[in-house]
């Protein structure tokens, strides 16, 4: 019997084995032309993650910065109210300390600027740039607030509040005579109304000379 030797595996092997080795540069110079497609085996799943989640990613734009910022500034000034009135006795509803009403009206406040916060993001909301800040308004209107608090003993809650609310007014581009004096005297109706009858706060409502009368 004669015995026939077997070829080797090895040089079988070998030429496919160089076939596959010169075929790579081709396969990469073809796969670098279509960039644009998608690669095979790869999908958004075996990615980690989903169209569905870009697709919720990109909804949260923020559209109205104007509401963006108002909303932040009165969620600060919200909060500042609450932490320093902790400093007072709070009291109930019925007998309200000195930290009542700047705890409730802080909360308030802060309650409001995180809706206004949340809506800057909605779609139903125009797209709104924050306007450039004029450094004349700014003064005007911290100048109505400190000559409130600089003219309050000698004329009074009334007048002080149309004095303030004049300057206030006057750093506005759309202001009128008329309609700012309207809203002095509701502003001074509500004072009067929450602070002196309501609250019963003890401060001058008319000037000194016309109450000693």
């Amino acid at each position: 019997m004669r015995l026939v030797n077997a070829p080797d595996d090895s040089s079988l092997r070998a030429p496919n084995l160089w076939a596959n080795i010169a075929g790579v540069p081709a396969r990469l110079a073809l796969s670098s032309d279509q960039d644009s497609g998608p690669v095979p085996g790869i999908t958004p799943a075996t990615a980690g993650f989903s169209t569905r989640t870009l697709e919720g990613t990109a909804t949260m734009k923020l559209r109205n910065h104007r509401d963006f910022w108002a909303g932040i500034m009165f969620l600060a000034f919200g909060v500042l109210f609450m932490v320093w009135s902790r400093e007072y006795q709070m009291g109930t509803a019925a007998k309200m300390g000195p930290g009542y009403f700047p705890t409730v009206l802080g909360g308030i406040m802060a309650v409001l600027g995180l809706i206004i916060v949340i809506g800057a993001f909605a779609k139903s909301n125009p797209e709104t740039r924050v306007a450039k800040i004029g450094l004349k308004e700014i003064v005007l209107v911290l100048v109505a607030v400190a000559s409130f608090a600089a003219l309050l003993n000698y004329l009074g809650m009334m007048l002080s509040i149309i004095i303030m609310t004049f300057i206030a007014a006057s750093a506005s581009h759309e202001f009128k005579f008329k309609e700012t004096a309207i809203n002095s005297i509701v502003m001074c109706i509500l004072a009067y109304a929450c602070f002196v009858y309501g609250l019963e706060v003890q401060m001058p409502t008319w000037p000194p000379i016309l109450m000693a009368r």
